[in-house]
């Protein structure tokens, strides 16, 4: 029995990677508890608390992002969801749903674009279980994004502000840099 022990002992010894005291469990390591000594401080430069949940859901979304980017153009034969660009992934704290931000180059087709991303919602899911290696995809709701919308219409009105300007600087440079009531 002693022998057997020593054999399961020392396998233990040879299957550990270098550099790490027997023993050693990643999840314990600087945890408070009996025997454990509180654990050591934090580091100043790595995150703590909310940063690093926020640094997860961030790469996560990014993460989801790029696979959904890769299935809507090689895999989803709607031709509702043809022309959608995805311009962002926001991930909830808890990993629960992901809001999936899309624009189209056609404002027209919004409604078909929602619905037949709705419709793909189930297939994207399944797809990226099995591309991602996480306990559980999160809940994709589509949304579409209005920054490019309102973008271009704040491009409007700055050029509209921009003609204005030289309208009012040459009716000044004709009549001599009089200021005239508008």
């Amino acid at each position: 029995m002693a022998a057997h022990r020593a054999g399961v002992r020392g396998l233990r010894q040879r299957n550990r990677p270098r550099g790490q005291p027997a023993g050693f469990h990643p999840a314990l390591r600087g945890a408070p508890g009996p025997g454990r000594g509180g654990g050591r401080a934090p580091r100043a430069d790595q995150p703590q608390g909310d940063d690093l949940g926020t640094r997860r859901t961030k790469r996560l979304g990014n993460l989801i992002q790029a696979e959904l980017g890769e299935l809507l153009l090689k895999k989803v034969r709607d031709p509702r969801v043809g022309m959608v660009s995805l311009t962002g992934v926001d991930v909830s704290p808890d990993l629960s749903q992901a809001k999936v931000y899309y624009s189209l180059l056609d404002q027209d087709r919004r409604a078909e674009a929602q619905a037949g991303l709705q419709a793909a919602v189930g297939f994207l899911r399944r797809e990226l279980a099995a591309r991602l290696n996480l306990k559980t995809v999160p809940r994709l709701i589509p949304v579409y994004d209005q920054s490019l919308a309102q973008g271009a219409r704040m491009d409007q009105l700055l050029r509209q502000a921009r003609s204005q300007d030289e309208e009012l600087a040459r009716g000044r440079e004709e009549t001599g840099g009089e200021e005239t009531e508008p």
